[in-house]
């Protein structure tokens, strides 16, 4: 209803789809297309939950690993895209999402990535009518 049968989906409509924002974002949350992110270096020695860790170790986050993390997210498991919608209806992400890496060295390519998404989903789904085949189950 926001967009019409007239036309595709344009990026002045993102605002108004924030659920499709939050399939994408969800869809981005369970596949996790980069698993780990870029390699840091530690830059002095700590200890962290009780492991020593010398100056120099390199160190690769798994984002897949806190993206699927049941201390941070209710159900991992299941596709649940209303987990980064408000009660307001507005697009809420965690500081523990990031499927594109975090700080410095995240992907510059993010806001992008993230624009094209919306465009290819969104006209996808306002083309087509996807159904799962009878007897299967996703």
């Amino acid at each position: 209803e926001v967009v019409g049968r007239g036309r595709l989906p344009s990026l002045k409509d993102r605002a108004c789809l924030p659920y499709t924002e939050c399939v994408i974002l969800e869809i981005l949350r369970r596949s996790s297309v980069v698993p780990l992110g870029t390699t840091h270096a530690c830059t002095r020695n700590v200890e962290l939950g009780g492991f020593k860790i010398p100056a120099g170790t390199q160190i690769v986050p798994f984002l897949h690993a806190v993206h699927m993390d049941p201390k941070l997210w209710e159900n991992p498991e299941d596709f649940c895209p209303e987990r980064f919608l408000k009660e307001d209806g507005s697009v809420h992400k965690p500081d523990f999402f990031m499927p594109f890496g975090v700080g410095r060295r995240m992907c510059l390519g993010e806001v992008l990535a993230r624009m094209e998404l919306f465009l290819f989903f969104s006209s996808l789904m306002h083309c087509f009518n996807l159904q799962v085949p009878a007897g299967e189950t996703l």
